[in-house]
């Protein structure tokens, strides 16, 4: 009966199961961390939190030079997200969902549709439209390909990261676990201080993955929301100085 199931039901991808688990995990804990939020009497978590978002948000002041409120949903949203599904990838019998290059491509492709959205609302549909014919129209397949091929490098970046991390782990603890076999006492120290200063590194992998991650959405927003801008500053022609009468 239950292969009968099993065949009319395939069971879906063990990194989609790990995805939907990561989503909901930061839901619950959204919504459990919002009720501790106050007004008055601060705490400590909710100071490390406002760090946080003030960080965020001169990050996106920096690079999109604008304001940092409609930008704050999506790249945080993207942040949180990618650093714990890197992170998964650090408990026993669980794989990260960026490892796999399908999880990795979805992420890409939401960034791929979040840049024409904020440029078109800074912008306008014509302008920002306009964009892709510059500096003339025979630039645009080449320019629509510039898109797609970042995107991809997008995926790729953080797949291939998340996935090398992994495989080094694996590695590593194969080793660990067939010379411990036969000499125990004399590599069960080394094992333990490796094995320490893998985890460590793939916490500050999950970190860094996440940032650069972050970083890449908000330059391809700034470029889409900035452009309009950059050429009107262009366009604009400089006062000459007086000339010194002595």
């Amino acid at each position: 009966m239950t292969g009968c199931m099993a065949a009319i039901l395939p069971l879906p991808p063990a990194s989609a199961i790990t995805t939907w688990g990561v989503m909901v995990a930061l839901m619950l804990l959204c919504l459990l961390v919002s009720r501790q939020l106050r007004k008055k009497e601060i705490g400590l978590l909710q100071s490390m939190l406002e760090l946080c978002m003030e960080q965020l948000c001169g990050l996106i002041k920096e690079i999109v030079r604008s304001d940092p409120k409609p930008y704050v949903p999506l790249t945080g949203t993207m942040f949180l997200f990618v650093f714990t599904a890197n992170l998964v990838g650090m408990i026993p019998g669980l794989s990260s969902p960026t490892a796999d290059l399908g999880v990795a491509s979805a992420l890409a492709v939401i960034v791929l549709f979040s840049v024409p959205f904020y440029g078109i609302g800074a912008r306008g549909a014509g302008k920002y439209l306009k964009a892709y014919l510059e500096p003339n129209a025979f630039m645009l397949p080449f320019n629509l390909l510039g898109e797609v091929t970042r995107t991809l490098s997008l995926a790729i970046r953080l797949f291939g990261n998340i996935m090398s991390g992994e495989f080094l782990l694996l590695v590593v603890i194969f080793v660990i676990t067939t010379a411990l076999q036969g000499y125990a006492r004399v590599f069960m120290p080394a094992a333990i201080a490796l094995t320490l200063f893998l985890s460590i590194l793939s916490l500050i992998t999950a970190v860094i993955q996440a940032y650069i991650f972050t970083v890449l959405t908000l330059v391809y927003i700034g470029g889409a929301v900035q452009r309009q801008e950059a050429r009107t500053e262009k366009e604009i022609p400089q006062k000459e100085e007086p000339a010194n009468e002595y």
